[in-house]
């Protein structure tokens, strides 16, 4: 007679595994074209200027000082909006002067 015996957890698992990686299912988000950064912006800096944000990004470890002048540059420019947002009662009313 011929005894079969079924495979222990482990080859279970390593089958699972090889499986897996044969056919892995990537779920890709779909990109926005309109964040697509295509639009270039070149910013000149003094000696001083230039040397204060070397020391910074050294300091705090950052890699990427594009992104990090990006994210400061938006920020500054999002907090301006929020502040400079129209309200219904200002504080001095010029709608009939």
């Amino acid at each position: 007679m011929l005894k079969i015996t079924s495979p222990d957890r482990h080859q279970l698992n390593v089958i699972l595994i090889i499986q897996i990686f044969k056919n892995p299912v990537v779920r890709r988000r779909k990109k926005n074209p309109d964040l697509k950064r295509i639009n270039k912006q070149t910013i000149s800096f003094n000696n001083f200027e230039l040397n204060a944000i070397e020391n910074y990004c050294n300091r705090f470890r950052i890699k990427n000082k594009t992104r990090f002048m990006r994210e400061i540059i938006i920020t500054e420019i999002l907090k301006k909006f929020n502040d400079n947002y129209p309200s219904l009662f200002d504080d001095q009313m010029t709608l009939f002067r």
